[in-house]
């Protein structure tokens, strides 16, 4: 995934009661909207989202992110 600019999926410690939960709900039931929602709002990290802009924009975005 990261390799391909799709980050990592990582669930922090606090919300893996909520995850382990919702996980069962999606084995069980096959609801996958609440869980798939969930990640994407609280286990997605390293994603650039700004695709869009120019090589330049998110350089100088970077530059001011670490000042």
């Amino acid at each position: 995934m990261i390799a391909n600019g799709c980050g990592i999926i990582s669930i922090p410690i606090e919300h893996q009661p909520e995850f382990t939960r919702m996980l069962v709900d999606f084995y069980e039931f096959g609801n996958m909207d609440e869980i798939k929602a969930f990640v994407y709002e609280k286990g997605i990290d390293g994603i650039d989202f700004r695709q869009n802009e120019s090589q330049y924009e998110k350089e100088e975005a970077d530059s001011k992110m670490t000042m």
